[in-house]
């Protein structure tokens, strides 16, 4: 069963008649029989309720999700950006070809135009 660490202390507290060392609640934390919810200062062994407390310094699970979902969410715009904007810079290759070739083909027009109406006669 996991607990979260306030439960856990409650719980030691109940089977052996003293609160636990810094020692026995990082092996509880290591071993996952606590949910850890903030990370604490490092007090040799835990004797009042500030070690317990709900204080500014808490880290949440729901908070972890969020700031998980935040950075899925991010990466995802940043990807569908990188796309469109290697879309739009093939899109301007392609135009900038597109106008090269539309601007050799009308000179290539008018040389041979003017070349009809300088040379060629019309009887």
């Amino acid at each position: 069963m996991i607990m979260n660490r306030e439960e856990w202390i409650s719980y030691y507290e109940s089977i052996n008649g003293h609160k636990p060392s810094v020692l026995e609640v990082a092996k509880a934390e290591k071993d996952g029989e606590i949910f850890v919810l903030y990370e604490s200062s490092n007090p040799s062994v835990i004797d009042d309720d500030s070690y317990t407390s709900y204080n500014e310094n808490t880290y949440t699970h729901k908070n972890t999700v969020r700031k998980k979902i935040a950075s899925v969410i991010g990466m995802f715009f940043r990807c569908i950006w990188a796309v469109l904007l290697g879309l739009f810079t093939v899109a301007t290759w392609i135009f900038s070809i597109a106008l090269w070739i539309v601007g050799f083909l009308i000179h290539i027009v008018s040389l041979t135009l003017s070349f009809i109406f300088t040379f060629a006669r019309f009887y």
